[in-house]
């Protein structure tokens, strides 16, 4: 069992290395910016997390409406970074993870 679980995660680190950071899109979650990043727009997605009350899950820090406009712009792209490894991280794990389905026996 966990030589399966040494291999998954090994899989997970390998893709996280070759593989560029996923788009969320239409599943809704922060949508990476190109190199000319939409700082006001990344702060409004945060913004939303907040509202939902799944700031302190998608990124680990807990944090207010007050405190996501006061966030540099450095700070916007941290936690927007953060959320999508998150997101990318949970979504592999749970591709990977064999369903549990008890005996009957």
């Amino acid at each position: 069992m966990a030589a399966v679980e040494d291999a998954a995660l090994a899989k997970l680190m390998n893709l996280l290395q070759t593989e560029p950071e996923p788009s969320s899109g239409p599943e809704g979650g922060l949508v990476p910016t190109a190199p000319g990043h939409d700082i006001p727009a990344l702060r409004e997605q945060l913004a939303v997390l907040v509202s939902t009350g799944k700031a302190k899950e998608a990124i680990g820090v807990q944090l207010t409406h007050k405190q996501v406009k006061r966030l540099s712009y450095k700070d916007v792209e941290k936690y927007t970074k953060r959320y999508t490894q998150q997101n990318f991280l949970n979504a592999h794990f749970r591709a990977s993870r064999p369903k549990y389905r008890p005996s009957l026996h």
